[in-house]
């Protein structure tokens, strides 16, 4: 408080500033697109976020479909190819079958198609414990993860 300077602003990030880069209103709490997100039901709890500005909830929204209706493992579900609508533009990742392609054109007419992966797309990282504990890192921006089995009755 009274420093006169913001750490990690978002003052470049149109969904939460929107009055402009050099238009933020002193003295106001900045507020974030961070979305922690907990996924639970009888056999496993998944914690997952990610990176991307304003397109965290739709590389969030698109991991837990694939969780939870596609019934994805959580590395399958983080490594499908995304999309992203925005400004009456859609962003798809490289590798939609070519039904799904043709399919998003019908839908959304023109699309910009990326050739790879990208970070543009978010990172989403994840950890996973119940049946199995896993941790995955997005490699869109070279996550990785890493379980340790802890036995606390070992010294």
């Amino acid at each position: 408080p009274n420093s006169g300077f913001m750490l990690n602003n978002f003052l470049g990030e149109e969904d939460i500033n929107t009055g402009g880069f050099f238009n933020f209103q002193e003295n106001t709490r900045m507020t974030s697109m961070m979305s922690p997100t907990i996924l639970e039901n009888n056999s496993n709890k998944i914690a997952l976020g990610t990176g991307g500005s304003n397109r965290i909830k739709t590389a969030l929204f698109q991991v837990i479909w694939h969780l939870i209706v596609a019934n994805k493992t959580l590395e399958q579900a983080i490594n499908q190819p995304r999309f992203h609508y925005e400004n009456g533009r859609l962003e798809v990742e490289h590798g939609f079958c070519e039904q799904a392609i043709k399919q998003l054109k019908t839908e959304f007419g023109t699309l910009n198609i990326w050739q790879q992966r990208s970070l543009y797309f978010g990172g989403v990282n994840a950890v996973q414990h119940g049946q199995t504990n896993v941790a995955i890192g997005d490699s869109r921006r070279m996550g990785v993860g890493l379980v340790r089995n802890i036995n606390p009755h070992i010294s």
